[in-house]
């Protein structure tokens, strides 16, 4: 691993600096994970002039230094050239699964090779998760560049600039044809998306299973847009991970509604069907049916179901066509009462409702200890303040050990 730590000022003509910072001689392949922060870089160091390259790679000849290099994280770095750069970070590291830009600037007409024909469309066969954030420079991401792994794309805080750069034309741009069709999370959370567009987009990634929208101008009308009408699927099937988070506008109502309309049929039904009033019962007749008691009367009863209830969390075996809501974050959520939230835990076995302090980024996007994929048997802290709220099965508290 290479990790690298610098002061960010802008780079001169004289002092480019490559990813690996110059420690590295060309045939040293042993290198996996690069992670630079506040340095002044230059992504087409490392390509130089086409005599010295082999001739079906732009990499000089018989250089090994990043052929096996699986994650590149640069933050807070200042890059030479433009934000479309990105893609030759990414020719430098064919075998890269994960590539994270986060609060990076591009400084443009100071590249060390300008004339780098980087425009041109490449296919990245190993990139399976791509992250940015920090409002970067305008420019489609994914015009060029062609991911079929892909399976997580991460926009929060972008801030993309200008009419034809939305997050809607980056979830619909031309190299992610067929990465949407196997996209498993997005998270566009603090970003200007309106109900319309992500709509769009969302007709467009059927296998979605995490969707961060926190801090979205997004109301209850999207909530209703996502609940499961009749038999029908709908928009993001399999979708069992939400993060609405920060939004002062959605109800308790229209969140519960969504979970119900996701759960199995038979628990469905049962948390649909209106509850018979206590005083119709009496403690001093016997437990069968009371005496003239009509049809239209008597309780109503589940004619399939067994005596053992089904459990909302294995929730794929019960709808194959629909997954339950089984990890959901309404943190800073004004209008969600915390007695809202305790009710939803018997349906989802995570759900996050805090405000202030308690508010934390990781927990809002589902990462580390609040990983919206985990299945939380892994030990996230004891205690109220601690834990991480994790738990395997809805409606059970976490058991210490």
């Amino acid at each position: 691993m290479i990790q690298g730590h610098g002061t960010g000022f802008p780079p001169g003509p004289n002092t480019p600096f490559g990813l690996d910072l110059g420690l590295l001689p060309s045939f040293a392949s042993a290198l996996r994970h690069v992670e630079l922060f506040s340095l002044s870089l230059d992504p087409s160091f490392d390509f130089p002039t086409p005599s010295a390259r082999s001739a079906d790679s732009p990499i000089r000849k018989h250089d090994r230094r990043f052929e096996k290099v699986k994650t590149v994280r640069l933050e807070r770095c200042c890059l030479a050239g433009d934000s479309n750069d990105h893609t030759l970070i990414l020719k430098l590291c064919p075998a890269a699964q994960h590539l994270t830009l986060l609060g990076n600037s591009w400084r443009q007409g100071v590249s060390v090779y300008p004339s780098q024909t980087h425009a041109k469309s490449f296919t990245h066969e190993s990139l399976s998760s791509y992250s940015e954030n920090g409002r970067p420079d305008g420019g489609i991401r994914f015009q060029h560049l062609k991911t079929p792994s892909l399976t997580a794309l991460d926009f929060y805080s972008c801030g993309f600039i200008g009419p034809n750069d939305r997050i809607l034309h980056q979830i619909l741009a031309p190299g992610l044809s067929l990465a949407r069709a196997q996209l498993t999370s997005l998270d566009i959370g603090k970003n200007d998306v309106g109900h319309d567009d992500l709509m769009v987009a969302l007709a467009e990634l059927p296998k979605l299973r995490f969707l961060g929208v926190s801090f979205c101008p997004l109301g209850n009308r999207f909530l209703d847009t996502l609940q499961r009408k009749e038999e029908e699927n709908g928009l993001v099937p399999h979708l069992t991970a939400l993060s609405i988070a920060g939004n002062p506008d959605i109800t308790a109502g229209a969140v519960r509604d969504l979970v119900t309309s996701r759960l199995p049929p038979e628990l469905r039904i049962l948390r649909t069907r209106p509850v018979v009033p206590p005083k119709r019962s009496s403690s001093f007749l016997p437990s069968g049916a009371r005496p003239n008691q009509s049809a239209t009367d008597a309780p109503e009863t589940e004619p399939s179901r067994s005596q053992s209830q089904p459990q909302p969390q294995s929730s794929s075996q019960h709808a194959p066509g629909l997954s339950c809501i089984t990890w959901l974050n309404l943190d800073a959520c004004d209008r969600i009462e915390a007695g809202a939230a305790a009710l939803l835990r018997k349906n989802v076995r995570f759900v996050s409702n805090v405000f202030g302090n308690q508010v934390v980024e990781d927990r809002i996007r589902g990462k580390h200890a609040w990983a919206w994929d985990s299945d939380g048997s892994e030990d996230c802290g004891d205690g109220q303040a601690d834990a991480c709220q994790l738990r395997p099965v809805a409606g059970e508290p976490r058991v210490s050990s």
